[in-house]
């Protein structure tokens, strides 16, 4: 279910988080971005960019309670929140919040972070003036052909785990596995990933919700073997790969100049220019 910007606020309002009026962009992630989501309700995950006070970032960093009432330093660049808790499984019905300072932000995506380059591309609930006008104006200085490495690198950690490599106890899909013989969920988001690097190689940009929507379906819900998963993933790597050595994207981002940018968004924002 689609979720407007009223409703998108209203739940960051009913979290801990502390400054639910300084979300410059915040939207409905997961599956529900990228078009895919399955036929079973599932958790709603919503993600988004936030400027902190000036004293967060001009001051010493400040103390909190956690909860389990000890007094411990406050992160204030990352802010997550799970109605399931930090150690279990989202489920239906359950609400995942991760929310990024922008300077964290922008720093993730200057790495080529597949989930950071998304912000740009997606589609918010009513994105602020900030938001639009300092990033998604300047959002060609966010891209490099580094992006690309880090899709390929993601896509492989993703499909060493799906061949049973790397495994942990958190995230697995235990259920997907008795019953289709592998993570139907982790190869559709894998091959997800693999076709939003090609796209990024050879475009600039990132199609949201994808256009591969029938198609990544088919395979949550089970309709290729694991043998034929492999099979076009290595066809996809090879071609992502291709895709790097050709871009026209430039080599390297200019850090200096993408901290300008964020610079000039958080003094308007508070007010300073």
């Amino acid at each position: 279910m689609a979720r407007t910007q009223e409703d998108i606020q209203e739940l960051i309002r009913r979290t801990p988080f502390m400054w639910p009026d300084n979300v410059i962009h915040a939207f409905q992630s997961g599956s529900a971005m990228h078009g895919a989501t399955g036929n079973k309700p599932s958790d709603l995950d919503i993600a988004g960019v936030y400027i902190q006070p000036p004293e967060m970032i001009l001051g010493i960093p400040q103390m909190r309670i956690d909860e389990n009432g000890e007094k411990r330093q406050f992160d204030p660049d990352v802010q997550t929140w799970k109605t399931a808790g930090d150690h279990a499984r989202s489920g239906e019905g359950d609400i995942d919040l991760s929310l990024y300072s922008l300077r964290k932000w922008a720093n993730m995506a200057a790495t080529g972070n597949t989930t950071a380059l998304e912000f740009l591309f997606v589609r918010g609930a009513d994105p602020t003036y900030i938001w639009l006008e300092h990033i998604v104006g300047n959002y060609t200085d966010f891209i490099s052909k580094k992006a690309g490495h880090h899709f390929i690198a993601f896509a492989k950690a993703m499909l060493l785990r799906l061949n049973g490599g790397a495994t942990g106890k958190h995230g697995q899909r235990p259920e997907l596995e008795a019953e289709f013989g592998y993570d139907v969920k982790g190869a559709m988001h894998m091959l997800r990933v693999l076709g939003e690097g090609i796209e990024l190689m050879k475009t600039g940009r990132i199609t949201l919700p994808r256009p591969e929507v029938p198609f990544l379906k088919d395979v949550r819900n089970g309709r290729y073997k694991r043998e034929e998963i492999n099979t076009m993933a290595d066809d996809l790597f090879a071609l992502l790969e291709k895709c790097v050595l050709e871009s026209a994207l430039p080599e390297e981002l200019d850090r200096a100049k993408i901290s300008k940018i964020i610079t000039e968004a958080q003094l308007v924002f508070w007010g300073f220019k």
